[in-house]
């Protein structure tokens, strides 16, 4: 503890000494002496004359010195000077023994700041010098130009060299060089940057990134999947042979490509059939089925274009169902690209159907959307994304929907019949129950999301009721694999879907054929009646093997992560993103469900 105070009394004298020579400055020079005998006057003697301060309440006042005592220091100093040059001289001299007693060892807490450790040099030898020259390094100096002592017990250093005192009412100040002859008052310096500030913007930028991951990319089974279906399509393109149209038919058919907005751009080959009577009104767009191509539909597709004085424009899709871009007939990508294809001035539309050899100057406007099978599944969940993203004054452009011996798997047509509004028909023609319409499954999901008349199911009829080929072979490898039809439910399949468009497009002689549900209607046609449930027709009586392919064929959703589809879900763009749309269209149905944001699963076609 003696230590300890001899330490503070040490520091006290020592700043006491140095603020006392910065002041006088060349006045204490000029008043020193060449007798260097009286340099051993003590401190004690100082006191006793009256004219100096006591070092212990000077290191006791701390930082805490004020002006009016700076000023009482340098007037008592003066008077000193005046009065007695020897004693000024002598107090001068006591420094170097001051010095001694700073330099004592210290604990690390009570070093003194390097801005304050200054060492003296005293001697009486030295006359006409200057203040500076005596004291080395200038003590730090307040406003007035007063030193500025620092509490000894909690100094602080700073890396940049400044002292900064805790515990004190006085603002750090940078050292006062030698140099300057004026008192410099120092500007606080501005708080050096947060450490941590890059490091939150850093993190801030990564989780903004998290929410945008990149997109997916290919995987091997992409790869390989598609390779197949490569090869397949260019098979089935040979197979497929040039467009036909029936002997006899009215119709004429052109075959072009259409640019289809999906992924990076699909070029899809398109049949086009243009009635030759009369100027058409309308656009059926139809899609062929699965593992299919447009030229393989050409009676079904001139039937259509013939009886509903109608443009029929039938692209060919792949099936590729590992397409990584979802550029696939089952693909949601492909079914919002299909949308947009009847959106705002339709120019691939038209483009291509002048490719065909269309020579007008602008396509019907109002259009239906069909499609068979798998097929049906595209048109489906196409008419969806129309729904939801034309614009309202063109909304009703779509006339309406029809939907040939299709299956629900996958749930494209749930989730587009829900986006179309209940005035806007969404119709089906249904074969008897089967693993390629899921046993009806369609026919379930319409009369749930739907009032009134949904369609019908013919009795007896066949998958292939609504493909219908002049390519033999085909034929034939339908009629094998999903049962030859016949000749008057193919009729009835025609006269069904004429009637409704015409009906649809408030025809003056149109004979539209509906009924009742679960009514059984009869349906005249030039090879006979044929015979049909009204939607929902009676349950399907199922042996156990068709129980177990029904539970197959629905447990497929299962295998949708290793389809590989990696593209963005189109299922619910903003209006800045659909050029065509300013208000996006959410449409209730009739189980009080709104069709926006529907989710996107990987499907499976079936036929």
């Amino acid at each position: 503890m003696n230590d300890r105070f001899l330490q503070w009394v040490g520091a006290g004298v020592l700043t006491a000494g140095l603020s006392t020579a910065m002041l006088v400055g060349a006045t204490i020079a000029a008043a020193e002496t060449e007798s260097g005998a009286d340099g051993g006057v003590s401190s004690s003697q100082s006191d006793a004359s009256g004219a100096t301060r006591d070092t212990d309440s000077r290191a006791d006042q701390g930082s805490e010195g004020s002006q009016d005592s700076v000023g009482n220091d340098a007037a008592a100093d003066d008077a000193v000077a005046e009065e007695n040059p020897k004693q000024a001289g002598e107090d001068a001299e006591q420094e170097p023994e001051e010095e001694e007693i700073a330099q004592e060892p210290k604990e690390e807490d009570d070093e003194v700041p390097s801005g304050g450790d200054v060492t003296p040099e005293s001697s009486a030898d030295t006359k006409d010098s200057s203040a500076a020259d005596k004291v080395g390094d200038p003590a730090p100096v307040d406003e007035v130009g007063g030193p500025v002592t620092p509490d000894a017990d909690d100094p602080v250093t700073q890396p940049d060299g400044t002292t900064v005192v805790e515990d004190s009412d006085q603002p750090a100040v940078e050292p006062v060089s030698a140099d300057v002859v004026a008192p410099v008052v120092a500007e606080p310096e501005a708080p050096a940057p947060s450490e941590t500030e890059p490091q939150t913007a850093s993190f801030m930028m990564s989780a903004v990134e998290a929410d945008d991951p990149a997109p997916a990319q290919p995987t091997l089974l992409n790869i390989i999947g598609s390779l197949f279906f490569g090869i397949f399509d260019m098979v089935a393109a040979l197979f497929e042979g040039p467009p036909a149209v029936p002997p006899g038919s009215t119709v004429r058919v052109g075959r072009s490509v259409l640019e289809i907005d999906c992924g990076d751009g699909y070029q899809a080959s398109t049949d086009w059939y243009f009635p030759t009577d009369a100027e058409p009104d309308k656009i059926i767009y139809f899609q062929h089925g699965a593992f299919a191509r447009a030229g393989l539909y050409n009676y079904t597709a001139a039937e259509l274009a013939e009886r509903n004085n109608a443009i029929v424009v039938a692209p060919s899709i792949t099936s590729n169902y590992f397409a990584c871009d979802g550029c696939q007939m089952a693909g949601e990508q492909m079914h919002a690209a299909i949308a947009d294809l009847f959106l705002g001035d339709r120019a691939a539309l038209l483009a291509s159907a002048k490719a065909a050899g269309f020579t007008g100057s602008a396509l019907p406007q109002r259009f239906v959307i069909a499609g068979h099978s798998g097929g049906g599944q595209t048109a489906g969940g196409a008419a969806g994304y129309y729904a939801q993203f034309a614009p309202a004054d063109r909304l009703h452009d779509m006339a309406g929907v029809l939907l040939f011996d299709t299956s629900p798997i996958g749930g494209a047509i749930e989730r587009g019949v829900r986006k179309i509004p209940l005035d806007i028909p969404v119709h089906a023609i249904s074969a008897e129950a089967g693993p390629l319409n899921d046993y009806g499954g369609v026919n379930e999901v319409l009369a749930r999301l739907r009032p009134g008349f949904v369609g019908v199911q013919i009795i007896g009829g066949a998958h292939g009721d609504a493909w219908q080929s002049s390519n033999a072979f085909a034929q034939l490898v339908v009629g094998i694999g999903t049962g030859f039809s016949q000749p008057r439910n193919i009729e009835a399949v025609h006269v069904l879907a004429q009637g409704w468009i015409a009906d649809w497009f408030n025809a003056p002689d149109a004979d539209p054929i509906y009924g009742e549900r679960a009514e059984v209607i009869t349906i005249d046609t030039v090879a006979g009646p044929a015979r049909a449930y009204v939607i929902p027709g009676p349950a399907p009586q199922l042996t156990i093997i068709d129980q177990i392919i029904k539970a197959f064929l629905q447990s497929t959703a299962l295998l949708s992560p290793f389809s590989g589809n990696c593209a963005a879900d189109p299922s619910a763009p903003t209006a800045a993103e659909s050029p065509q749309n300013s208000t996006p269209n959410t449409v209730l149905t009739l189980d009080g469900k709104a069709s926006r944001g529907q989710s996107v699963g990987q499907h499976v076609c079936t036929g």
